[in-house]
């Protein structure tokens, strides 16, 4: 967790994560298989192949700045990031036909503040 505090602004928090979804299966969270780096700071569960649910063990005040990138050594990857929210998300992979496909790895940052009046 970063932590940085600029002369006029509040704390702004980030979290960064990267998981290993082959390793993630059912509601298993936070292992150290499934998310090497960051799972201090969230946990993840997948409800099926492409779909993967992340939860801020410490939720931001309100929605932060979501960043992913989804890898895979064969596969061309799309993705999308729903049900986004000051406590979590979903992230959803799919390849070029339209299948859901699991990623190799999933890279993941939220940047965002602590309190709620910050411009």
């Amino acid at each position: 967790m970063r932590f940085t505090k600029l002369a006029n602004q509040r704390e702004e928090r980030s979290i960064y994560a990267r998981l290993v979804p082959a390793s993630l299966t059912g509601a298993q969270t936070s292992t150290v298989a499934g998310i090497p780096e960051g799972r201090t700071q969230l946990s993840a569960l997948t409800s099926g192949t492409g779909v993967f649910t992340l939860v801020y063990l410490k939720p931001f005040t309100r929605m932060p700045i979501i960043q992913a990138t989804c890898f895979h050594a064969t596969l061309k990857l799309y993705f999308t990031i729903t049900a986004q929210s000051a406590t979590g998300c979903t992230i959803k992979c799919w390849d070029e036909a339209g299948v859901a496909q699991n990623p190799t790895q999933i890279h993941f940052t939220a940047t965002g503040f602590d309190v709620t009046d910050e411009a």
